[in-house]
């Protein structure tokens, strides 16, 4: 997360400046509704079963709610919620503290993880248009190149 804003920090400090074409101003947005609307509607079952089993086998939240940066639409950068299905379990020890991430990550969570279902709630993310589709790899690219 702090690399990522610290790339957009450095682009606007040296003074990059990407022209907006017409595809990124209006046809990007309309193609981000309709592909995520179309996955949260052909996935829907999906979304269902994995929510059921999370809560079965992981316990309440279903989804992990963590703070990521992002943009506005103005280029001004901001903090939006992404959410994503819980795969780790809330398991503590004598003191109270969490345990260490691999403890308390199950095998249910590892599958979710290693096919990427934990991901599938961030469509509502783009449909809301906090994320891009495409968007965050663009960044996340630039950021191993600093």
């Amino acid at each position: 997360m702090k690399l990522s804003v610290l790339v957009l920090s450095e682009e606007k400090k040296m003074g990059i400046h990407r022209k907006v074409g017409f595809y990124e101003k209006y046809i990007k947005r309309l193609l981000d509704i309709f592909c995520s609307l179309l996955a949260i509607i052909v996935f829907f079952w999906l979304y269902i079963i994995i929510a059921i089993l999370v809560r079965i086998k992981l316990g309440s939240p279903v989804l992990f709610k963590q703070p990521r940066p992002g943009i506005t639409k103005n280029g001004k950068e901001t903090i939006f919620y992404m959410y994503k299905f819980r795969t780790m379990t809330d398991e503590k020890d004598e003191n109270g503290e969490l345990l260490p991430d691999e403890q308390r990550l199950p095998k249910f969570g590892k599958i979710l993880r290693s096919t990427s279902l934990d991901e599938l709630p961030e469509a509502f993310s783009i449909l809301k248009g906090d994320m891009r589709g495409g968007y965050w790899k663009e960044i996340n690219l630039l950021s191993l190149a600093i």
